[in-house]
C-alpha cells in the first residue's frame, strides 16, 4: 500500500484548480419592493371622529396631465360671461351682508357689556345695604 494524501495536496502536485460551486458565491439579493396596505379606518369610527381626523380620500393625480384648450362658441362664451358677472354679483353681496353682520355683532356685544356694568353696579349696592345693615345689627346688640 502506498502513502495516502489528501484531495488537496493531488490538486496541488498536479496543479488541478479547486472546483468552484456557484452556489456558493456570494450575489447581490434582490428583494421585491414592499408595498403598505392603505390604512382603513372603519365607518363607524371615522363618524366619531372630528372633521380634522377624518381621512381624506383623494384620487392620485398624475405628473403632468395633458390640458386640453376648449373653445367655446360666442353663445357659450355670452353664458359664461353671465355666470361669472352674477357669481361675482353674489360674492360682493355676501360680503356686504358679512361687514353689516360684524358691525350688528359689535353693537350688540357694547349693548351687553352696558347692561351688565349696570347690572353689576346695582348689585354692588344690594350688597352694601345687605352689609351695613348687619353691622348695624351687630353693634346695636353688642355690649
Amino acid at each position: 500500500m502506498g502513502r495516502y494524501e489528501t484531495v488537496g495536496q493531488l490538486r496541488y502536485e498536479n496543479n488541478i484548480p479547486t472546483p468552484i460551486n456557484n452556489d456558493s458565491n456570494y450575489r447581490k439579493e434582490e428583494r421585491k419592493r414592499f408595498h403598505f396596505k392603505s390604512l382603513v379606518v372603519p365607518n363607524k369610527l371615522q363618524r366619531d371622529l372630528p372633521y380634522a381626523n377624518k381621512p381624506k380620500y383623494q384620487p392620485k393625480r398624475k405628473e403632468n396631465p395633458q390640458r386640453l384648450s376648449i373653445i367655446r362658441e360666442p353663445h357659450e362664451q355670452k353664458v359664461n360671461n353671465m355666470i361669472k358677472m352674477i357669481r361675482a354679483v353674489h360674492r360682493e353681496r355676501k360680503r356686504k351682508e358679512r361687514t353689516k353682520m360684524v358691525e350688528r355683532t359689535q353693537k350688540h356685544k357694547k349693548f351687553v357689556a352696558t347692561l351688565e356694568e349696570k347690572r353689576a353696579g346695582k348689585q354692588k349696592e344690594i350688597k352694601k345695604k345687605i352689609f351695613r345693615s348687619k353691622s348695624k345689627a351687630k353693634d346695636g346688640s353688642g355690649p
